[in-house]
């Protein structure tokens, strides 16, 4: 009897210890009543093994989701196929940077789409740090701009200089327009990666100075003429190195006209400003 009340009190610990109720433990401990609770026991673990299945076959291989109540936020409906996302989501780029995917490559693209600042070969060379720390060796500087300071135009150009002794191969594109100090950036592309649509529209001009409400005499006014000279030499010799045209050239067509535009077909074919059409 001992025996017996022993065996019952062992079956039902190991019945509360997996979870069946009190309300399935029957209150007589006769021999049916034991293949009843082992039949419980069985039914349970069974269940739970089912509930595992279950949680497997809900697991998505493309999400890893066990949800079925998140599908929806990364399938579409009705074919269930993946949304899109971006190439590169979870990237904080620089200012002006982006990273794309074109023919399979990857390709590190600068944007100027505004005017030309002082700090613009900082924000240039921070790109390109970027670019290099993610394998990028593909860069591209796209320009859309009317130009702005001269000195930060000839800094941008600097600043690309540094990076192309170390190698890297920057192509410049221009599809509306490059003026003034964008114009310098444009033509400072690596040679052979200069490339325009054949309507763009490049400018190179005349130094211009605005002074209001300013008294000048003889000497002062002599004085600016002279440093005005150099700056503008400087430029025109800037142009002239890399372009098909002397200095000289340059020079008069910017003295008798005050600028000069060039379309994107005359940059390749008549002053050598540009290599070749983009996507061509």
């Amino acid at each position: 009897m001992k025996r017996f009340l022993l065996i019952c009190v062992i079956i039902f610990c190991f019945v509360v210890f997996i979870g069946v109720s009190f309300a399935d433990v029957p209150t007589s401990y006769s021999g049916d009543s034991t293949d009843l609770i082992v039949d419980k026991v069985i039914e349970k673990l069974s269940k739970k093994e089912e509930s595992e299945d279950a949680k497997k076959r809900a697991f998505c291989p493309r999400t890893t989701y066990t949800d079925q109540s998140k599908c929806l936020d990364c399938h579409t409906t009705p074919n269930f196929k993946l949304k899109e996302t971006p190439d590169f989501e979870g990237l904080k780029f620089p200012t002006y940077t982006e990273i794309v995917k074109e023919s399979g490559k990857e390709i590190g693209v600068f944007k100027i789409d505004s005017g030309i600042g002082g700090g613009l070969g900082d924000d240039f060379a921070d790109a390109m740090r970027y670019f290099q720390k993610h394998g990028i060796t593909n860069i591209r500087v796209d320009i859309f701009s009317p130009g702005g300071s001269l000195f930060g135009g000839l800094k941008m150009g600097a600043a690309m200089n540094e990076w192309t002794d170390k190698g890297y191969i920057i192509e410049t594109r221009c599809q509306g327009w490059a003026a003034s100090a964008a114009f310098l950036i444009f033509i400072n592309g690596t040679a052979g990666h200069r490339l325009v649509s054949p309507h763009a529209l490049l400018m190179f001009h005349e130094l211009w100075t605005f002074n209001f409400l300013s008294i000048e005499t003889p000497s002062s006014e002599e004085e600016k003429a002279r440093v005005l000279r150099l700056i503008q030499d400087n430029g025109s010799q800037y142009v002239a190195e890399r372009s098909k045209i002397s200095k000289a050239e340059l020079d008069k067509l910017v003295r008798d006209n005050k600028e000069l535009w060039a379309t994107g077909k005359d940059a390749i074919e008549k002053f050598g400003f540009a290599d070749g059409y983009i996507g061509k």
